[in-house]
């Protein structure tokens, strides 16, 4: 058999062959372009966003040039800041650590000024109530002393001194007005 026949036999298959090789490469043409169009927007989304975050950020605080010199003092690739976060972290725990009481110290404390906050809210409550005792027995007693007292036959000098410390410990008037009581009681003696 001649080269010609042979080659006569295998070409249609070897054609056939070639042409769905062809066809398959096309069909991956066509995904790969297809897949580099949908890639190619979003990047495009990607950037369109970027920039609208990027002039929203400009509006909202102006990049002086020390705060340019901040970020570029910042980390810049994720495993430094990893380390960067790792010894924020870090820092205040080997404070901690120096001394292992410290937290319990704080505690203790703590309990301590509530303990004494509550102590001093009830000292204050019983003050105040003390207090409104100490007023209702300085009415009875004035009360008391003007009832039993019969200021007809007193000199205005003897009630000025007998009735003067109660008047001004029940009211807080100046003596003059309580001089013009004890004229009044007196029927306008001096």
């Amino acid at each position: 058999m001649s080269t010609c026949k042979r080659f006569r036999s295998i070409a249609p298959q070897y054609i056939k062959d070639m042409e769905s090789n062809a066809k398959q490469q096309e069909k991956l043409a066509l995904q790969a372009s297809l897949f580099f169009d949908n890639c190619k927007s979003g990047s495009d989304n990607c950037r369109k966003e970027l920039q609208d975050a990027k002039r929203y950020a400009e509006s909202v605080a102006i990049i002086t040039p020390e705060l340019q010199q901040a970020f570029l003092e910042m980390p810049t690739t994720v495993e430094e800041l990893e380390a960067a976060i790792q010894d924020t972290i870090t820092q205040p725990n080997g404070i901690l650590f120096l001394n292992h009481n410290i937290l319990e110290e704080y505690e203790n404390r703590q309990r301590k000024i509530e303990a004494l906050t509550n102590k001093q809210e009830a000292d204050v409550k019983e003050l105040k109530s003390l207090l409104d005792e100490i007023d209702a027995l300085k009415v009875k007693s004035w009360i008391n002393i003007k009832a039993f007292c019969n200021f007809n036959f007193m000199s205005s000098i003897c009630r000025s001194v007998l009735f003067q410390p109660f008047s001004t410990s029940l009211t807080n008037c100046p003596f003059r007005v309580v001089d013009e009581i004890n004229q009044v009681w007196s029927g306008g003696e001096n």
